[in-house]
Order: structure tokens, then C-alpha cells, then sequence
């Protein structure tokens, strides 16, 4: 009935995690920093506490997917069972 991409409830292929990874947070902390090295953005990253893109991603995708399955909407709860299911292989991924 519906194309399978649009029950995929915000999935991200890691290709695009990872342009957002380095083109992003990456260019950020270069900039602020005004640096070019790699080592010194991974440092900077892990003293603010900075998590990687792909659990932050998650982290995200696992809150709205909590708020989805107990929502009162009608049309929400068409996908609820397929809400449920994806939110249970995110948090075996997590």
C-alpha cells in the first residue's frame, strides 16, 4: 500500500550520518577552534560532551518513537505496530 521509505520512521542511511559527522559538527569545531586537525576536533568534541552523530540520531529517533506509539491520533495508530517494532530494533542497536 505504501512505499516501505515512508514507514521508515526517520531512518538515516550511515552515508548521510557520516556527511553530517564530518561536514558539520567537524567544520563547527573547526571553526570555532580555528583548526584544521582532525585530533584536536576529536578532542574538543569529547571535553564538551559532544555525542557522535549516529547516537545522537538515535537518541532522537527513540524519543520520537516513544511519543508516537502512545499518541491518541487516529492516524498514528495505524502505524503504532510498525512504530513498536522499529523502536525495538533501535534499542537493540543502542
Amino acid at each position: 500500500m505504501f512505499p516501505s521509505s515512508i514507514l521508515r520512521f526517520g531512518s538515516l542511511p550511515s552515508a548521510k550520518v557520516n556527511i553530517i559527522l564530518l561536514t558539520v559538527i567537524n567544520s563547527t569545531f573547526r571553526k570555532i577552534f580555528n583548526t584544521r586537525s582532525q585530533e584536536v576536533v576529536g578532542i574538543c568534541l569529547e571535553m564538551f560532551n559532544c555525542l557522535p552523530a549516529e547516537k545522537a540520531i538515535a537518541i532522537r529517533k527513540r524519543n520520537f518513537l516513544n511519543k508516537f506509539c502512545v499518541t491518541n491520533n487516529e492516524l498514528c495508530n495505524v502505524f503504532t505496530d510498525h512504530a513498536k517494532k522499529e523502536l525495538a530494533t533501535l534499542l537493540e542497536d543502542i
